[in-house]
């Protein structure tokens, strides 16, 4: 997953103007998937700029576009949506109460366009202070059960969830309660392994 930024310290301490973060993503995209599929590559942008370099090992090439997927993690806007259509592979937001309704958007709009999209989602349970982790908590666990089966009824691709890692055996816990999530997880009804859930 890639994404514009969002921390307008960070980005001006990496010497990043904030009103141009959208420019400096499309320029160094670019920049990525020629460094995946050329021998050697230079570039001089307004951006980015390196003399004849080499990035070795290669990714697996796709079909479509080289490199890996590309999923784009940002926020339900338009130009979100449009650079996933032009850009990308995919949208990986994070969980939201219009979360579907959003998806459902953007896969109609990449039906119009005769392509399809893969929505990855980032669940932060447990992650956020003051809730609890699944692996705790009942009712946070049927929580994010309910949750993961909304989602994989509605045609989610993949979830990835944080676990705890304070200690080894919380670690544990966690995990075992994603394995739990994992198998339980059906799309559509038809009891067949639905969106991968990934911790």
């Amino acid at each position: 997953g890639v994404g514009y930024g969002w921390n307008a310290p960070e980005m001006a301490n990496n010497g990043v103007d904030p009103a141009k973060r959208g420019d400096v993503f499309r320029e160094n995209l670019a920049v990525i998937r020629d460094l995946w599929s050329d021998d050697v590559v230079g570039h001089k942008g307004e951006y980015t700029s390196f003399t004849p370099s080499w990035s070795l090992p290669k990714p697996v090439q796709a079909a479509s576009r080289p490199g890996p997927p590309i999923l784009i993690g940002a926020a339900a806007t338009k130009r979100t949506f449009r650079h996933v259509l032009e850009l990308a592979d995919g949208w990986y937001p994070l969980t939201g109460p219009t979360l579907l309704e959003d998806a459902a958007r953007l896969r109609a709009a990449a039906h119009e366009q005769g392509r399809t999209v893969e929505v990855s989602v980032c669940e932060m349970a447990g992650q956020m202070a003051g809730v609890p982790w699944y692996c705790d908590e009942a009712a946070a666990r049927q929580s994010l059960t309910d949750l993961v089966q909304r989602y994989a009824d509605a045609g989610i691709d993949r979830m990835v969830i944080g676990v705890p890692v304070d200690s080894v055996g919380h670690l544990e816990d966690g995990l075992a309660v994603l394995a739990e999530l994992c198998a339980a997880a059906r799309r559509d009804g038809d009891r067949s392994t639905a969106s991968s859930v990934r911790g």
